[in-house]
């Protein structure tokens, strides 16, 4: 998406919502009309997929800016709206406190809902949110090792505090990898996911013959098709569907995924998210074979390792300005 274009989306945006609150379908159906010329686009879904797709990603920046506000299935423009909110950001704060000491659940949400400010908003949502993200990221902490749970006190265990510099170092990196590549939008991350993917493949020894963005071809929500071949000649078509969002991907939207990859002929699916899955959807997940969920966390990890929006400079990690 060129300047040029992301500028007008946004600015079209803004004078949509100017008007008043509207959902996801009717915010894009107008942003359509206005971007050409108040014509009537409402039996032309198939001529206007691609710009449809666009003022998606620019809304989905907006969104996660806070330049939009997203709450009760409407979107709007203001400050009594809920606080946009990253599942890592919050993550970096409750490591950045328990560095100060033990503290109970009561103490941590008080302290992350002062930290991100949705105690100063009417809205409700952006608390659920937050209160849902923590306890996700308190169960992943203490799974990992990093904290440990005692007499209903959270806290750093002894080797992490020891090397907390790292740690935090490393959950900073984190946030920012994550917040750059959610606001490259829907359409970049598509392309981004594939050759990570393409490079998790070929690092596994398996030879890559096809992989691409489908452009809407393909029913079900299916974004991408990877197609391999292993030393053995066995042969696996992979279906790939990407969301570049801030919520959590729920179970249904997963069970959709699955149908999606029967439907088109695939032997294997992999659903990225920038952010995460709830706890349903990856219990899902996690009993189906052919199947699998890749986050924020996981992506952030393939980057590092395959060195795709990350690279080395003096010897540290760090986001890959030419990438990203």
């Amino acid at each position: 998406m060129n300047s040029t274009v992301h500028k007008n989306i946004y600015k079209t945006v803004l004078d949509v919502l100017a008007t008043g609150s509207l959902s996801h379908k009717r915010l894009i159906e107008e942003a359509v009309r206005r971007l050409y010329g108040g014509i009537d686009v409402g039996g032309q879904v198939g001529d206007f997929t691609e710009i449809r797709g666009l003022i998606g990603s620019v809304v989905a920046e907006m969104k996660s800016d806070g330049v939009i506000l997203f709450d009760a299935g409407v979107y709007s423009v203001g400050a009594d709206g809920p606080i946009p909110l990253r599942m890592e950001k919050c993550e970096k704060e409750i490591v950045s406190l328990l560095l100060g000491g033990a503290k109970n659940k009561a103490e941590i949400r008080a302290s992350l809902r002062k930290t991100f400010k949705t105690d100063t908003t009417p809205s409700d949502s952006d608390d659920r949110i937050l209160y849902n993200y923590m306890g996700q990221i308190l169960r992943r902490l203490i799974d990992t090792g990093i904290i440990e749970l005692s007499a209903g006190l959270y806290s750093l265990k002894a080797e992490t505090r020891a090397d907390a510099d790292n740690i935090s170092e490393m959950l900073s990196l984190k946030s920012e990898f994550l917040t750059r590549l959610h606001r490259k939008g829907g359409e970049f991350f598509e392309h981004y996911i594939l050759t990570l993917l393409k490079k998790n493949e070929e690092a596994h020894g398996k030879t890559v013959t096809e992989c691409r963005t489908t452009g809407g071809s393909m029913d079900g929500g299916v974004d991408g098709i990877m197609k391999t071949v292993d030393y053995l000649g066995f042969r696996e078509t992979v279906l790939i569907q990407a969301k570049n969002r801030t919520d959590l991907t729920v179970e249904t939207t997963a069970r959709g995924f699955l149908g999606a990859v029967y439907a088109n002929g695939g032997t294997k699916g992999i659903f990225a998210t920038t952010s995460d899955f709830h706890p349903a959807a990856k219990l899902f997940l996690s009993g189906i074979d052919n199947c699998v969920g890749v986050n924020g966390e996981d992506i952030f990890g393939m980057a590092c390792k395959y060195l795709y929006g990350i690279k080395k400079k003096s010897g540290k990690l760090v986001v890959d300005n030419k990438i990203l």
